[in-house]
């Protein structure tokens, strides 16, 4: 794992472009779609070509879905490895976890205390972190932090969001735990807006401002 000058690891250069490039192959397999649809009523020579068009679009829909299958079984062996004898802090942690692929955000794991605070469907195969909590950003894992600067909001609860990233091969693999800090921001809030305010104003000319007052004006500003 490559670093920088200062020991920190850098962050992947096309982070956002597994994002992208996973939108646009939606947008053409659509539009694909649609003028195969359109094609089709255009005579019986078009109906053929818009019928191959249909079956190659099927071929890529399921060539996509088997692709993703095995790639996320593949983390998944990579994960069960990890996390081999490792079962009482991450499977049995009593905090919600979930495990991602910080350059796609996909999803590659989670436990059920956190499905449970998400509302997260199962299985979670091609769900983003980013759909499941759209406030939620892994820049700080990238930065090389150990913790979420911010407080993140899911429902309404606020988090905070402690975690690591590793690096087996090409991917970059991110293990997320969620403290609930609700009530550690309610008493805080309470806390604050009960302290006394103190301020110290200086008056120039206090003379001149007196003149013309009548004395209980006199009375309440001193």
């Amino acid at each position: 794992m490559s670093g920088d000058h200062n020991g920190r690891e850098k962050r992947p250069m096309n982070k956002k472009l597994p994002r992208i490039f996973q939108h646009n192959v939606r947008l053409y397999v659509l539009l694909l779609a649609a003028s195969a649809v359109a094609i089709y009523f255009f005579g019986e020579y078009n109906r053929i070509i818009a019928g191959a068009q249909i079956a190659v679009l099927i071929l890529l829909a399921l060539y996509s879905r088997i692709s993703t299958r095995k790639r996320t079984a593949k983390l998944l062996g990579y994960l069960e490895s990890m996390t081999e004898g490792m079962d009482l802090t991450v499977r049995d942690t009593p905090l919600p976890v979930v495990v991602y692929n910080s350059q796609t955000n996909g999803i590659i794991w989670a436990n059920s205390r956190f499905t449970s605070i998400t509302g997260m469907r199962v299985p979670f195969f091609d769900l983003s972190i980013s759909d499941v909590v759209p406030d939620y950003s892994g820049d700080w894992l990238l930065d090389g932090k150990n913790e979420c600067f911010d407080f993140v909001p899911v429902g309404d609860r606020k988090y905070k969001v402690y975690g690591s990233m590793v690096r087996p091969g090409h991917e970059y693999i991110a293990t997320t735990y969620w403290v609930d800090v609700t009530e550690h921001i309610k008493v805080r809030d309470d806390y604050l807006d009960s302290r006394p305010v103190l301020a110290i104003l200086t008056l120039d000319n206090y003379d001149e401002l007196l003149k013309g007052m009548r004395e209980k004006e006199k009375n309440l500003l001193l």
